[in-house]
């Protein structure tokens, strides 16, 4: 059975301090609307009167109210085997599944339901090479430089397996452009790491809190004990040693499992020498599934923390409109969104819409664990499984996660005005060793709230200067008066 939409599932009204907008998410356009009241004085049959006079002018047709549209993805089968067969991006290696920490909001700490814990499992030397050989295969069509990073557990824990595994892939690839990194606690890192990781060139993602206090209540020791001195030891170490690698190829990874702690998170990366200028992503704790006790906010809580956002969001948008110096953590967290409106494709789109956040399993990213197990990223678990290094890529597996995810988008994104700009992927999804649509929904409210500001920001930024978001992401943005 099919019907028309509600308006209000295919338009979605906002408006930034100057002017109230329309986004129709028919064309991807975002439309100045000529109202002086409040946006919630729009009268919507007049809206969309006046949309199809103008899209008849543009297209020669107005487009009216549309039909519940159908989710489709955009590349049919032999499409989806071509990309993975030659345009594989990035190998993620597992090399080990053991820790030196024990971190109370850790995926692997058996606080999470449906999640492996922490274990002696490690990679052997045969199977990385395996796995190493087998992106090389398949990654012929990659003309950029492909990737190689190590995952755990504690990767520095398996430090002569990524040795050894990085001299032999630079052979491998030979003069094909290849760079690797790792994420890591930073806590054996050593001279000689020092020196084999600043030779070639290793990216480092290492995870840090932000000051001693709010790092050392979750990051610790097995025994309890606090990390956060022994790691700043060894950044100083690490920069002291290769201050030009530091400077350029050490990044940073704090988990927020406070809200209330984030003026004091920014103070650190804005202020402390050795992490001040560096990319910084910041990631708010997991809250599905878990034991760990995550924070609500009071309503005065709630103000507070709200005020600290809307300052961040106020230097983002003044630091791109006047090319100022940008805060980190203000591009981990809004950049994203601007980017998928920067980018948005302004086609006309009514009867099928892509599923638009999702990848293809094994293509932008393979991750493989230790058993040599073919996953689609280190984020999905062990029910998302595609394949193994032995007998290559399940491809029935991959189209059917996708016709899965696809299925799933059909029961409300549809009606959903994000669903052209949305970034939900698998992950949105995840629950357990699978998907579901409830999970899905948890995670809905947030992304429609995040993309709501995103379109905010992204309006009023072009309002103060229509060039600073072309000079930004290096492309031009399309906003229409109505």
């Amino acid at each position: 059975m099919t019907y028309q939409l509600d308006p209000e599932s295919f338009l979605h009204l906002f408006r930034t301090d100057r002017h109230p907008y329309v986004y129709d998410r028919r064309t991807n356009m975002i439309l100045r609307i000529n109202e002086t009241g409040s946006i919630e004085d729009v009268d919507m049959a007049v809206l969309l009167e006046s949309l199809d006079n103008l899209y008849s002018d543009l297209f020669g047709k107005p487009l009216g109210i549309p039909k519940r549209p159908t989710i489709r993805y955009p590349l049919d089968e032999l499409q989806i085997i071509e990309r993975i067969e030659n345009h594989m991006e990035e190998l993620v290696l597992g090399v080990t599944e053991a820790c030196n920490f024990r971190c109370n909001y850790c995926v692997y700490s058996g606080k999470y339901r449906g999640e492996r814990i922490h274990s002696s499992r490690r990679m052997s030397v045969e199977t990385a090479k395996k796995g190493i050989d087998f992106f090389y295969r398949h990654s012929d069509g990659v003309r950029d430089p492909v990737h190689i990073q190590f995952y755990g557990g504690e990767p520095l824990l398996e430090f002569d397996l990524i040795k050894g595994c990085i001299e032999y892939a630079k052979k491998l690839f030979d003069r094909k452009p290849i760079m690797f990194g790792m994420t890591t606690n930073g806590l054996l890192l050593s001279p000689e790491k020092y020196d084999f990781l600043a030779r070639n060139n290793a990216l480092l993602m290492v995870s840090l809190d932000g000051p001693e206090d709010i790092h050392n209540r979750n990051r610790r020791h097995k025994n309890g004990d606090g990390t956060h001195t022994e790691l700043m030891e060894n950044l100083g170490g690490l920069k002291a040693y290769a201050n030009d690698y530091y400077s350029t190829s050490v990044n940073f990874l704090p988990v927020i499992s406070d809200p209330l702690d984030l003026p004091v998170i920014l103070d650190f990366y804005q202020n402390n020498d050795l992490v001040g200028g560096h990319l910084v992503v910041p990631n708010f704790v997991y809250p599905f599934d878990t034991s760990f006790p995550t924070r609500s906010l009071g309503e005065e809580e709630e103000e507070v923390f709200g005020k600290v956002w809307a300052d961040l969001i106020n230097h983002h948008c003044s630091s791109i409109i006047h090319s100022n110096e940008f805060n980190k953590f203000a591009q981990s967290f809004f950049d994203r969104g601007l980017r998928r409106l920067h980018d948005r494709d302004l086609s006309t789109t009514v009867e099928e819409v892509p599923s638009s956040g999702i990848c293809i399993p094994g293509k932008r990213k393979l991750f493989m664990q230790t058993d040599g197990g073919f996953y689609i990223c280190e984020k999905t678990g062990d029910g998302f499984k595609i394949g193994d290094v032995e007998t290559g890529i399940d491809y029935r597996k991959v189209v059917s996660f996708i016709d899965d995810y696809s299925k799933l988008s059909q029961t409300d994104c549809p009606e959903c005005w994000v669903i052209r700009i949305c970034p939900a992927c698998y992950v949105s999804a995840k629950k357990g060793s699978g998907m579901s649509l409830s999970r899905r929904r948890e995670n809905c409210r947030n992304i429609r709230i995040d993309m709501h500001n995103s379109l905010i920001m992204y309006t009023r930024i072009m309002e103060e200067n229509p060039n600073a978001l072309k000079y930004y992401f290096g492309e031009e943005s399309n906003i229409c008066s109505l």
